[in-house]
């Protein structure tokens, strides 16, 4: 069998070009995997729980923590006491935990926040409308140093 060039460069592209998504899916799928288990009642090692978020998330996780009273495993663990049993007795979702676990390695991978908040809104059934929320930090974007962007108007005379 004889192989072109062209051939094996655009097999090398697509390959290229597949693996990329797969990576970013590895994150959200390693966060949601750390934090599936964690729900109402469940005893969490707090402290290692933070080590394998620092791990998975990187300096993310240093960003949130400079303006939370907490830890992030903590604020995280502490959903599944106050925030889950809303969640699950209006929406019937037991995960909230994973959920914004999920969301949290979406803007860590460099989703658009407005694309993590509807994730976030439908997963919880409307009763998690976004990160900021979730999270209890009302200047998220700042705090992250994401860019935000806005539409400008301009009048013509």
């Amino acid at each position: 069998m004889r192989f072109s060039l062209a051939t094996v460069v655009v097999a090398a592209l697509v390959g290229t070009g597949l693996a990329a998504p797969l990576a970013r899916r590895s994150l959200v799928s390693d966060v949601g995997g750390l934090l599936g288990g964690i729900t109402q009642g469940v005893v969490v090692d707090v402290v290692a729980l933070e080590t394998q978020l620092t791990s998975l998330l990187g300096p993310i996780v240093a960003k949130i923590e400079a303006v939370l009273p907490v830890t992030l495993a903590a604020k995280l663990v502490s959903l599944a006491q106050g925030v889950e049993g809303k969640v699950t007795a209006t929406a019937n979702v037991d995960n909230v935990v994973q959920i914004v676990g999920e969301a949290l390695a979406m803007v860590a991978q460099g989703v658009d926040l407005n694309a993590v908040n509807a994730y976030l809104n439908a997963a919880t059934g409307g009763q998690l409308a976004s990160l900021q929320v979730a999270l209890g930090i009302t200047n998220l974007p700042q705090v992250l140093g994401l860019v935000q962007t806005t539409v400008q108007h301009t009048v013509q005379q």
